[in-house]
């Protein structure tokens, strides 16, 4: 998120998850358990269609979208991320300079949604990130140069070769990516890892994302999951969901499922509290309901096999069956109040807020 990562707070509230155990082939088992899980999503959504701020806003419509479930939702967070008091305060404006991972987060969403990304709001957002590209092919940073190459890729007009070979030299050299712009003596991070693939993958670039996919598997838990980047991190959802979206789409499936299996075992069950039911726990620690809106968003996209990379809105319905625990019901909707501005998020995630 720029130069404001937080790190992740500790979830205290003790809970059980539902364990799963996925093995490959079993595809559908965990789609069914993220159409629960963003049912569960669907029940946080604010009067307003959005989620509290705009990235967590982008990242629920990547869940939905992936999960093919709640189009419903999605419709009126896009609706919320159209509306120039929150668009522009998130990606800035012509005027004053456009932010390009702000920006190239909403193109994604746009794009996934199926939204006409030349006229969000009355910007074009393509057109406002592709101007933000040096000559060099280079955008302004890391994360920056990560979903722009993702959501240009993604394109009718493509990414230029030129911010795909910059994205490739900003591999450090154990095969990861982390903060650095240069590349080389530097650490990976499973967060970063995982969008860096999804847009190497999506330009089709064959060298880097393959070091990617060997690094995501070298730090792989013997649990399944990820641990985020930061001193004494805890194996959690949010990473691992997105390690397993990636590995995934790169080809690696044995490593895929052991990643949803471990984002699956952080789920509540039909043991939980009704309004829990579906929702993603950050780690082992328990079930903490600000924290899990983002962990069950972000893991979502692991869970179906439709990745950054490949949402496609097309088959999306506005079905939202929850877990299968024997009722014909849903978790009830819970109506939260629109803050009355953007707030940071709790939980560490190197995408913009």
């Amino acid at each position: 998120m720029l130069s404001k990562v937080l790190g992740r707070t500790a979830v205290v509230a003790a809970c059980v998850g539902l364990s799963v155990t996925l093995t490959t082939g079993t595809a559908a088992a965990s789609t069914s358990q993220a159409r629960g899980a963003v049912t569960w999503l669907a029940a946080q959504a604010h009067d307003d269609g959005g989620f509290g701020d705009a990235g967590l806003t982008a990242d629920a419509i990547f869940a939905f979208v992936s999960a093919d479930a709640g189009s419903q939702y999605t419709a009126a967070a896009v609706e919320f991320l159209s509306d120039r008091s929150v668009l522009d305060g998130y990606i800035g404006t012509a005027e004053a300079g456009f932010r390009a991972p702000q920006t190239a987060k909403i193109l994604l969403a746009a794009q996934a949604a199926g939204a006409d990304v030349t006229d969000f709001g009355g910007v074009n957002l393509e057109a406002a990130l592709r101007g933000l590209e040096g000559t060099d092919g280079r955008f302004s940073g890391v994360l920056a140069q990560q979903l722009s190459v993702l959501v240009l890729a993604r394109s009718d007009q493509g990414v230029s070769s030129a911010a795909v070979d910059a994205l490739a030299g900003m591999q450090c050299d154990d095969g990861g990516y982390s903060w650095s712009t240069t590349g080389g003596a530097c650490t990976g991070d499973v967060d970063f890892t995982a969008y860096a693939l999804a847009g190497l993958l999506a330009a089709g670039e064959g060298v880097a994302s393959e070091r990617a996919l060997n690094w995501l598997e070298s730090v792989q838990g013997e649990s399944g999951g990820f641990t985020a980047g930061f001193p004494g991190a805890p194996e959690n959802s949010n990473s691992t969901g997105l390690a397993a979206g990636a590995l995934a789409s790169g080809g690696r499936q044995a490593a895929a499922d052991k990643a949803v299996a471990f984002v699956l075992s952080l789920q509540q069950g039909c043991d939980a509290p009704a309004d829990e039911q579906g929702g993603i726990a950050y780690d082992a620690s328990g079930f903490q309901p600000g924290n899990a809106i983002m962990a069950t968003a972000q893991s979502v996209t692991g869970l179906t096999g439709e990745f950054l990379d490949t949402l496609d809105f097309s088959d999306d319905t506005a079905e939202l069956p929850g877990l299968d625990c024997g009722s014909e019901t849903t978790p009830p909707r819970v109506r939260r109040p629109t803050p009355p501005a953007a707030r940071w998020l709790s939980c560490r995630s190197p995408v913009p807020p």
